[in-house]
C-alpha cells in the first residue's frame, strides 16, 4: 500500500498510463518492489508510518491488530501526517536508486531544469499547496527528510547506503535452505561459462539497479565460494559450507589464475546480455538492472542457490570494505567492473 502511494510510482504511473482508466495491464507493468525487499528494518520503518497515516478509525481496528498495534487509532494531525508521508516518499525514492536531483526532477522538473522546462509531473499537487500554504510543501518535506535520513544513517541502517546492495532478493528462502541435502550447490567441475551462469542467475535474483561492482563481487563469491566463507556469521558458514562443499573451505593467500578462468565466459556473457537488453546499464549511476528474457537460461541448481545465498549475505556487508579485503588479483577484477 506505502509502495503504491509513493510519488516515485506515481511518476512511473504517469510514463505508462495513457488515459485516466487504470486497468489490470497497466497494474501489471507497474514496478512494485518485491516483498522480498522488505528487510526487518525495512518492513518495520513502512509498517510504522503506513500504521499512524491509515489507522486514524475504530473501524480499522482489525488492520491494527493484523499489524500488532493493540492501542487506540492515531489523532489525525495534518503536520504529523505531511511528514510522515514525506518519510516514505524518501525512502522509496531511495529504493528505486534515485540519486537527490533525480528526486528533485521527479516533485518538479523546472527546479532541475530550469523555469522554461515544459516538463511538469505534480503540477496539481504543487498548484494547490503554493495556494494553501505559500509554498510547495511536499517539495520541501521529501527533500529534508531525504538530507535527515541521509544525515543520521537511516539509510545506511536500512540497507540503502551509498555502496550498498539495494534490492538484492535472496531467490532461496530460509526455511527452504534446511530442507536442502548437503551438496545440493557444489559444481561437479569447473566449466567456462560458469561466469555467464553465475551473471545470469544474479541478475534473475536482484529486483532493481544493483552498483556493478557489488554484481561482480557476487560473482567472484559465487565461483570462489571460500571468499565468503570467513565472512558469514558461524551459523551462516555452516550452512554455506554444507550446501557448497570443498569450494567453500577457507584457504590462504591470493586467487591465483582467477581472472584468467573468468574473463571470457564473464566478457563474453555481459556483452551478449547488454546487447539484448537483459542487462540494463546505467553508466553514470555505475548500476546494472536485469532486463527481460532472462528466465530463458537455466540456471537452476548451484547458480540460482549460491546467487540467492551470496546476495543475502552481502546485504549485511559493506560493499567498499568487503571488496577492499578480497585477494590482489579478485579485488583488481572487481574493481573493472564497468570495464566488462
Amino acid at each position: 500500500m506505502s509502495n503504491l502511494n509513493a510519488l516515485v510510482l506515481d511518476y512511473c504511473a504517469r510514463q505508462i498510463v495513457g488515459g485516466t482508466h487504470m486497468t489490470f495491464g497497466y497494474l501489471k507493468q507497474l514496478p512494485v518492489l518485491l516483498p522480498s525487499f522488505y528487510s526487518n528494518g525495512r518492513k518495520s520503518f513502512v509498517r510504522d508510518r503506513a500504521l499512524e497515516l491509515t489507522y486514524t478509525s475504530l473501524s480499522l481496528t482489525a488492520f491494527a491488530r493484523d499489524l500488532d498495534h493493540n492501542g487506540p487509532p492515531f489523532t489525525w494531525n495534518e503536520d504529523r501526517r505531511a511528514q510522515l508521508r514525506a518519510d516514505l516518499d524518501a525512502f522509496y525514492a531511495r529504493a528505486y536508486h534515485l540519486d537527490r536531483d533525480e528526486l528533485r526532477y521527479i516533485l518538479d522538473p523546472a527546479d532541475v531544469k530550469g523555469p522554461d522546462h515544459p516538463s511538469e509531473t505534480f503540477r496539481v499537487l504543487k498548484e494547490k499547496e503554493i495556494r494553501q500554504f505559500g509554498e510547495y510543501r511536499t517539495r520541501r518535506l521529501v527533500l529534508e527528510a531525504w538530507d535527515r535520513m541521509e544525515a543520521d544513517g537511516t539509510f545506511v541502517n536500512l540497507g540503502l547506503g551509498a555502496g550498498q546492495i539495494v534490492g538484492a532478493a535472496p531467490t532461496i528462502q530460509e526455511p527452504v535452505l534446511a530442507t536442502l541435502p548437503d551438496g545440493s550447490w557444489v559444481r561437479a567441475a569447473q566449466q567456462p561459462n560458469d561466469a555467464g551462469a553465475a551473471l545470469t542467475a544474479i541478475l534473475k535474483a536482484i529486483n532493481g539497479p544493483s552498483p556493478s561492482q557489488a554484481i561482480r563481487l557476487a560473482a567472484a563469491m559465487m565461483l570462489e565460494p571460500h571468499l565468503l566463507t570467513p565472512l558469514l556469521p558461524e551459523a551462516r558458514a555452516r550452512e554455506w559450507r554444507r550446501l557448497v562443499g570443498q569450494e567453500s573451505e577457507p584457504r590462504t593467500g591470493n586467487v591465483v589464475g582467477f581472472a584468467a578462468r573468468t574473463n571470457q565466459g564473464w566478457g563474453a556473457a555481459v556483452s551478449n546480455h547488454r546487447g539484448t537488453a537483459r542487462l540494463i546499464e546505467n553508466l553514470s549511476a555505475g548500476t546494472w538492472a536485469p532486463g527481460p528474457g532472462l528466465d530463458a537460461f537455466d540456471t537452476a541448481g548451484w547458480p540460482d542457490g549460491r546467487a540467492g545465498f551470496v546476495l543475502g549475505a552481502l546485504a549485511a556487508l559493506d560493499l567498499n570494505a568487503t571488496v577492499t579485503s578480497m585477494p590482489d588479483e579478485v579485488r583488481d577484477w572487481i574493481a573493472h567492473a564497468a570495464a566488462a
